[in-house]
């Protein structure tokens, strides 16, 4: 890793790579031979219009499960849309005996909770990985690191990792890769005419450590990321285009796609491409056409509580909603306030919960402890004081767990000679 690679790993989580050309990227391809954008907004807004593209969507996704032949098939099952919506899909061409799913995740917290009732619901077997079950050393995350093949947040990594080398030969791994970026999630609410915006705003989205800044001072993002958009916007938003070209490939694919293992991504199936890519922008904001796709496409399972409505179900009164949203932002921001407060694991925690486990387990502090140390004896990051931010951690000043999590992944990624 050079030294401008280690700023851009403390800075996003990872180091931006990108092609030069993606023309023959097969997402660009089917782009091509997309319909038009529809121009007029306010037409496609239309309940006539909305209740056309909604089964439109509905005829798209199922035709996106057609392909992935297999006796066995693996979904990984979270309490979201894109994994529930995978299961869904896989179970209109396959009878529940053939599918398994798997959750990994914390006791308590809503992917870990709301999931096997998902399974239950599809009639699926279902297992539950718990984090805590897991071998957690550095030599098993050495091993992570070198089956990642690139810098990641490696702790995070852990769980699927151990998820594809358990895989048996024959058994054909269902990701739900890129269905919230493509389906909206990650689109600005407001469109950036300009490049330099949408890249302006991409850096500020997706800076990972919050609590302290660890880049090397005067390092800029910017300057790592392209000059140029390679497309107009016309055809692919610009925050579409860097969102998928780098954060997507450099960062979650890796994360989610299994390497040297059968995996099906029925999101990047030309059917379900062509459909989203070519509805109005005003249709993907906070994946509006999306939400009534998946309520219309597989009723039994999208009204079942999810994380997405605060572990509620999708017909729970809108007061009740409010009410969820209210107090998830409320408990964030007294996290914030008073980090040494008993606040337990966060409901929406997807992995381990650094701020807290890092003050109260004594083998993630000597595990996280001891590779921050071994980081400091090859001075490579003078300018962060690893020491004060773990002090600092501990007596509760602020929550660094997030940065101290970052900087024990840089050491590992090192020992694993990336």
């Amino acid at each position: 890793m050079t030294e401008s690679d280690v700023s851009a790993f403390l800075y996003f989580g990872y180091v931006p790579r990108w092609p030069d050309d993606l023309a023959s990227d097969p997402l660009i391809v089917v782009r091509r031979e997309s319909p038009a954008r529809v121009p007029d907004e306010a037409e496609a807004a239309s309940p006539a219009r909305e209740k056309e593209l909604v089964a439109e969507g509905v005829s798209a996704l199922l035709a996106a499960f057609e392909e992935g032949a297999a006796e066995s098939h693996l979904v990984p099952l979270s309490g979201g849309f894109d994994s529930r919506a995978v299961l869904a899909g896989v179970l209109t061409r396959r009878a529940p005996a053939q599918v398994q799913t798997i959750t990994w995740g914390l006791p308590g917290t809503h992917d870990f909770e709301l999931a096997p009732a998902v399974a239950a619901a599809a009639g699926v077997r279902h297992e539950r990985l718990d984090l805590l079950s897991l071998r957690w050393t550095t030599e098993a995350l050495v091993e992570v690191a070198r089956q990642c093949g690139r810098p990641l947040p490696f702790f995070d990594c852990h769980a699927p990792t151990q998820v594809w080398s358990r895989l048996a030969p024959g058994t054909l791994y269902w990701s739900g890769y890129m269905g919230d970026s493509l389906s909206g999630s990650h689109l600005p609410r407001k469109g950036y005419p300009t490049w330099p915006e949408a890249v302006a705003k991409f850096i500020k989205r997706n800076r990972i450590v919050r609590s302290v800044g660890l880049a090397r001072p005067g390092f800029r993002p910017r300057d790592l990321l392209p000059q140029q958009p390679w497309f107009d916007a016309a055809f692919l938003d610009y925050y579409d285009q860097i969102d998928y070209a780098i954060r997507q490939q450099c960062y979650v694919g890796p994360s989610v796609i299994p390497p040297g293992h059968a995996c099906q991504a029925p999101f990047l199936q030309p059917a379900w491409l062509r459909f989203i890519l070519g509805v109005p922008r005003g249709c993907r904001l906070r994946q509006h056409l999306y939400r009534k796709i998946l309520q219309q496409a597989f009723p039994r399972l999208f009204h079942l509580p999810s994380t997405r409505t605060y572990g509620l179900r999708a017909d729970a009164p809108a007061w009740r909603l409010a009410w969820s949203r209210a107090l998830h932002r409320a408990r964030r921001y007294a996290r914030r306030l008073f980090p040494r407060g008993p606040w337990g694991f966060r409901q929406s925690c997807k992995t381990l919960d650094y701020d807290v486990f890092l003050r109260t387990r004594d083998d993630f502090q000597a595990l996280v402890r001891g590779n921050l140390q071994d980081l400091q004896r090859r001075g490579l990051v003078p300018w962060v004081d690893i020491d004060g931010l773990w002090a600092s951690h501990q007596r509760g000043e602020a929550n660094h767990g997030t940065a101290l999590h970052l900087l024990a992944s840089l050491e590992i990624a090192l020992k694993a000679g990336l």
